[in-house]
C-alpha cells in the first residue's frame, strides 16, 4: 500500500472509531491497552476524555526551528502548508494577530489568527532569532538555515515516536485547537474562522460536544424530571405481539 492511500485509510478508520468513542458507543480509558494498532493508539493520546492533544512532551521532543510552528497550529489550528508561507509584515503585534492572506490558504479565503496564550511569546522568540541571525529572512517560521521552512515529516515522525505518539500528524492539531476553543466557549462561527474552516460539518466530523452543553443538559433534565407530576411513567405497557 503506498503513503496516500494508507493515510486515506487511516484517516477514514480512525475517524470512525472517533466517533464511537467520543459519541459513546463503546468506552476508551486512558491507560488500557486495546490492543489497537500503533497508528489507530496514537489517536487517543490525548489529555482526558475530550481529545484534546496534551503538548508537553511532544514540544520538547521537537526539533527547535519547528516548536514556534506547533505551538502557533496547536493553538490557531491552521494548516501547516498555509502556516509555513506567512511573513513578517503579516503580524500585527499592536492588534495582536496575524493575518493569512486568500493567495495562501487552501480555500482561498483571507482569516485573521489571534495571537494568544503562549504564542506571542514563541513568536517574539523566532522573531529575535531572525534579527540577529537572518535579518533578511522573510518568513515567521524558518529553519536552522534562516530559509522557509520545507517539509518536516521525518523530523516530526521522530519527535512523535519519541514522545509517545508515534502516528500522530500535524494535522491533528486541527481538532485539538477547535475543542480547545469551542470548551473555553468561543463561537463556531469564530472557530471556524479561525482555523480557515467553510462549513459546520467540521464539528459532525471532530464529534465536538462541549462538556458544559452537556452538564448544563443534564442538570436542565434532573430539574424537570424532579417537579410533581413530570417525570413519572404513567399508562399501560402492553406486551410485545409476537406475528
Amino acid at each position: 500500500m503506498d503513503l496516500k492511500r494508507k493515510y486515506r485509510y487511516r484517516h477514514r478508520l480512525v475517524t470512525i472509531v472517533r466517533g464511537l468513542v467520543f459519541g459513546g458507543a463503546i468506552e476508551f480509558q486512558q491507560g488500557v491497552d486495546l490492543d489497537f494498532p500503533d497508528f489507530m493508539a496514537a489517536e487517543f493520546a490525548f489529555d482526558g476524555s475530550d481529545g484534546v492533544l496534551s503538548t508537553d512532551s511532544l514540544l520538547g521532543d521537537l526539533p527547535a526551528h519547528l516548536r514556534p510552528l506547533f505551538v502557533v497550529g496547536y493553538h490557531t489550528g491552521v494548516r501547516s502548508g498555509e502556516l509555513k508561507k506567512i511573513q513578517w509584515p503579516q503580524v500585527d503585534w499592536k492588534a495582536n494577530q496575524i493575518h493569512v492572506s486568500h493567495r495562501t490558504t487552501k480555500n482561498r479565503d483571507a482569516h485573521t489568527l489571534p495571537i494568544y496564550g503562549d504564542m506571542k511569546a514563541w513568536l517574539e522568540m523566532a522573531r529575535a532569532e531572525r534579527e540577529e541571525k537572518f535579518p533578511a529572512c522573510p518568513w515567521v517560521f524558518f529553519d536552522d538555515c534562516g530559509m522557509q521552512i520545507g517539509t518536516f515529516r521525518k523530523a516530526w515522525a521522530s519527535a512523535c515516536k519519541r514522545a509517545g505518539v508515534p502516528a500522530l500528524i500535524f494535522h491533528d492539531l486541527r481538532r485539538s485547537a477547535a475543542m480547545n476553543m469551542d470548551r473555553a466557549g468561543v463561537s463556531r462561527r469564530v472557530i471556524m474562522q479561525i482555523t480557515g474552516h467553510k462549513t459546520e460539518a467540521m464539528f459532525l466530523r471532530y464529534r465536538i460536544v462541549n462538556s458544559r452543553d452537556l452538564s448544563d443538559a443534564a442538570h436542565r433534565m434532573e430539574n424537570w424530571l424532579n417537579e410533581p407530576d413530570t417525570g413519572k411513567v404513567t399508562g399501560k405497557v402492553e406486551e410485545a405481539r409476537v406475528n
